[in-house]
Formats: C-alpha cells, structure tokens, sequence
C-alpha cells in the first residue's frame, strides 16, 4: 500500500554515511539521463540515494517514477520528507516492507534497481531477529550476506529485460560467494566503483540478466566458477570436455572487438586456443603457466633472458601487423610463461590498428620499471642503449637484438 508520511520530524533510520555516497556517485554517473523510467530502491534508509538522484533528474528536465521500500516506517517518513522538498514534476511511490515482495502484488518491474545493502555480519552471539529495524540496515545476517542473496533470490521477477541492478557490498560480506550466487541465477555483473575504508572495502556491482551461463550449460561448459574481471568483461573458468577453460563475457562490442584481433593474429603461437564462441562470450584454453611479474621473481638469468627475448620478439610481430596492444608497459596481467617457456599472452579487446604501433618501446619501459628486480639476478640495463635502440626503432622500424641493450 501506499503510505502518507506522519507529523514526525525525528527518524531513527541510517544517515548517509561513505557507502551511500559512493552508490549515489555511481548511480548518477550512469543514469542520471535516464527518461520515463521506473526506479526503485530497495532499503531507502534517511532517503539519501533516490532523493539526490531524483533531484539530478528532476534538474536535467528529465521525467520518471520512483518507487521505494524499506523495512522502517522512519525510513519512509524521513524519504516522504526529503521529496517534498522537491519541485517538478515525478511520480513516487514507497512501501513499508521487506525487499522487493512489496511490489508482488502489482507485478511491478523496473528498469534500474539500486541497493545500498546491509552487509556486516553480526557480532558474535547476536542474533539477527533480535536487532533493532535501524541495525537491520547494516547487518545483513549471521555471515553478512545472508539478505543480500535473499535479494539477488528476487530479481529476476522484479527487472525488465534490459533492466540494471547496482548494488553496494563489503570485502566483509563475502564477496566471491555473492559473485557465485549471481552467476548461478544467471547474471553477468561488474565491478564498477570501488573503495578502500579503515577496516573493509567497498564495492558497487552493476548486475543484469545474462543468456550466457545456461548457454554454456547446455555447450557442456561444466563447473564455471568466477575467476576475475576487467575494466569491460567478466572471466570464468570451468571445464570443457576434460579441459581446463575461460570463459569471457561481455558486451557484443568489446567480444567483437577482441574476436577481430584474434581473426587478425589467426595462426600465432602465443593466443589461446577458442573452443567456441558466440556475439557477447569466447571458451578458450586456459593458460596454466605462471603470470610475467611472478616469473621473473622466481626465474634464473638464462630463462629470464630467453623469455625476455621471446617477448620482445612477439612485439615485433605486432608492430608489424600495426596491432598496439596498448597494456606492454605493464603487462603483468597479460602475459603466461608456461613451463617450457613458450609464451601466451591474453585480452585483445584493448587493442587498437595503426601506423606506429608501440609494443617493442613499451616493453623496454616495462624491463626500465623492473630495473632493481633484473639488477639481482646479475642482468644490467645500459639505458643508453635502450633510448638510442628505442628512439632508432620509433623512427625506422629497424628490429634490435635484447643482447644489445643488457648487460650479464
């Protein structure tokens, strides 16, 4: 039901505090263009979030319905409040209760979804249904992820198709099983804001509804697990007939995107091997060797100066295919020594055509900011000779040995 606010003025509800400000940072970021659309909150709290977003909307000229809900009366009453506050013209609409089911009996569905849950577990003996209404804001259960899944439980009957989820949740509540519990109700989700506190770290996740994992189920894609993300995309890893694989997903832009560079390099040793693929996800191999930064802590010199040759030499290739992949001054996350040394390198979407491509020159940066580490395996640096074979190589393309530019 719909509820006028009371003559009360005191409300013991949670006040905007970092996390709210950070959701409400992320929310505007995206989506205070958004037009005629239906926007709920779910735990309106002091009524900090919808009400700036509202009023950013309300400024921009756009139109749209709100809707809210919380627990506490005081949350709605002190939101009630902050809304009249506000000229224009807008549609709200706030219900006490628990979560989404408030809206259950309309069938509502929204097209952006916003929660700043309550993700502390409870201190050691309290029991959850013993808190006051205004601590059940911020504990979300024994484990303190117990309300939050309950959440994600409900979106699926409450979001349009192409509708979007942000969600605020804590290093303390558990964040890898949130990301499993996501992806085994068929989300994809990114990490889109982040940020250090005293004690915790918080995180705002962008989630909507994905075809992909019961694609993958039914392509025989076993045990998918989340493995890491990027700046675009998600990776997973699981098991594909027996082998150990990866699994990308991500826009049908930035899959495009990175399938044309692949296409582009079709032949060269050091991409992994696709499976299968399709608009907006690629199974591929997964690489089992070790990560660039760790190998070369733990590689002696002559395996260190081997692998370092045969990188440069593939950046060679790809300046002159004009393929600039534009991370090779810090590449720890891109390139895999496998055990027989040979060399694997990952993520494409990044790439980008052109005449001076940068690869061998951004290399040699990478070897200049690890200087001390090849100093203590006895392999100097003559930086006189890098700038002078880099400067050289920049102007004419004239391909240089690593002899030329180290000393053992």
């Amino acid at each position: 039901m719909n509820l006028k606010k009371e003559n009360t003025k005191v409300y013991d509800v949670y006040e905007a505090e970092d996390d709210s400000k950070l959701l409400l940072d992320c929310v505007l970021k995206d989506f205070s263009d958004i037009v005629d659309a239906d926007v709920c909150e779910v735990g309106v709290g002091s009524g900090f979030v919808i009400f700036n977003f509202a009023k950013e909307c309300l400024k921009k000229g756009n139109y749209n319905n709100y809707f809210g809900c919380d627990i506490n009366l005081d949350a709605i009453n002190s939101t009630l409040d902050k809304f009249e506050k506000i000229e224009g013209k807008f549609n709200l609409d706030l219900r006490q209760g628990n979560l989404l089911d408030v809206f259950a009996k309309d069938k509502k569905k929204f097209d952006l979804i916003f929660f700043n849950t309550p993700y502390l577990p409870c201190e050691d003996g309290e029991n959850y249904d013993d808190l006051s209404l205004k601590d059940k804001a911020i504990y979300g259960g024994k484990k303190g992820y117990e309300i939050i899944v309950e959440f994600i439980l409900q979106i699926d009957l409450y979001l349009k198709d192409f509708g979007v989820v942000l969600i605020l949740v804590s290093s303390l509540s558990n964040l890898d099983y949130i990301k499993e519990v996501l992806m085994k109700n068929s989300f994809s989700f990114e990490i889109v804001s982040k940020q250090g506190q005293f004690f915790e770290e918080l995180f705002v996740l962008r989630i909507w509804k994905s075809h992909v994992f019961k694609l993958l189920e039914k392509k025989e894609v076993k045990n998918l697990v989340y493995f890491a993300h990027g700046k675009h995309s998600i990776v997973l890893s699981g098991m594909y007939k027996g082998k150990r694989v990866v699994v990308k997903h991500a826009s049908k832009k930035y899959i495009g995107r990175e399938l044309l560079y692949f296409d582009k390099l079709d032949g060269e040793d050091f991409l992994p091997k696709i499976y299968f693929r399709g608009e907006d996800y690629i199974v591929m191999e997964k690489f089992e060797g070790k990560r660039i930064d760790k190998f070369l802590l733990e590689a002696g010199v002559d395996d260190t100066l081997k692998v370092l040759k045969l990188i440069l030499d593939i950046c060679f290739r790809l300046d002159k295919l004009g393929i600039n992949k534009t991370e090779m001054c810090n590449p720890y996350k891109h390139i895999f020594v496998e055990e027989d040394l040979k060399i694997k390198m990952i993520d494409y979407e990044r790439c980008l055509f052109g005449d001076f491509p940068k690869n061998a020159t951004q290399f040699l940066q990478y070897l200049k900011k690890n200087t001390s580490l090849l100093r203590k395996k006895g392999i100097e640096l003559d930086y006189e000779k890098i700038h002078e074979m880099g400067k050289r190589y920049s102007k004419n393309r004239e391909v240089f040995d690593l002899k030329e530019i180290i000393k053992v």
